[in-house]
């Protein structure tokens, strides 16, 4: 191996480095007791590795991105998918091209892996919540706490009291106070959630946060039990979409056509504009 040391640097400084494939670790995410979780590292994708393995060139191969820790292993951070391309390709014992940093903490190593892939779809948002979830990041806490208060969850396919549009969820946890959106979760919840798959599209999450951040403290509650009680989730997408486009300000305004009908006085004016949360 070229460039080796046995010391550690600093944790900011790199190396390049040539190491045997089967010296790599990737330390796969794994949720844990009492919230908390370990790992930050996506199980392999055979059907992400026969794509590489078609086009794959190995003079065009970027290094690896690894962190050799305090117990002398190198753990993944970017590239376990090109890593199992290797070894299939050459064996265990191939040179793989690597830039090494020296003593990052579990922490550090996520916020790299979340760094490197935001705005990219290589990694799902998913993927980078569960990583800021083993990083401890405040939002991803707070958010995780809140699902688990509900006795909802994040999850990447379509699963009972499961939550699929992580990325818009995370951004509405942003744009909105959380009890906002802890208020529009619980509202589909109760009416909606039976158990069925995808109730918690991004749409219909998006247009009920808007209309809670928009009527909190004016609407009754037991109103809206009546309304939504009676309207079956289908229906009410078919209903709020409107020329193929399902808005906020679509969706806000026929719940509040449905609050208000057959009322004479307690009615919520209409929506015009969405509602941000500083």
């Amino acid at each position: 191996m070229e460039n080796s040391t046995n010391t550690l640097m600093p944790n900011y400084m790199t190396v390049k480095d040539f190491l045997p494939a089967n010296m790599l670790v990737a330390d796969i995410w794994q949720e844990g007791e009492n919230g908390n979780c370990v790992g930050y590292q996506r199980n392999i994708s055979i059907r992400r590795v026969n794509e590489l393995k078609r086009n794959f060139n190995i003079k065009l191969m970027k290094p690896i991105t690894v962190n050799r820790r305090a117990d002398g292993k190198y753990y993944i951070i970017d590239g376990n998918h090109r890593v199992q391309v290797m070894r299939e390709l050459y064996g265990d014992n191939v040179l793989i091209p690597c830039e090494v940093f020296s003593g990052l903490s579990c922490e550090e190593e996520c916020d790299l892996f979340s760094m490197q892939y935001a705005g990219t779809a290589r990694v799902s948002s998913f993927g980078r919540f569960k990583a800021d979830r083993t990083s401890k990041k405040p939002y991803a806490v707070q958010l995780q706490g809140m699902l688990d208060e509900l006795g909802l969850k994040f999850a990447a396919g379509q699963t009972k009291h499961a939550i699929n549009c992580v990325g818009s969820v995370i951004t509405l946890s942003k744009r909105y106070q959380l009890d906002i959106l802890r208020e529009a979760l619980s509202i589909i919840r109760d009416y909606w959630d039976n158990g069925q798959d995808g109730v918690y599209d991004k749409y219909t999450v998006s247009g009920m946060c808007a209309f809670v951040a928009r009527y909190r403290g004016m609407y009754n509650r037991k109103r809206l039990d009546t309304v939504l009680s009676e309207m079956p989730l289908t229906k009410f997408r078919q209903a709020t979409n409107e020329n193929g486009a399902r808005t906020d300000e679509h969706i806000v305004n026929y719940i509040v056509g449905l609050y208000n009908r057959k009322l004479r006085s307690g009615k919520l004016p209409k929506f015009t504009n969405p509602y941000y949360e500083e």
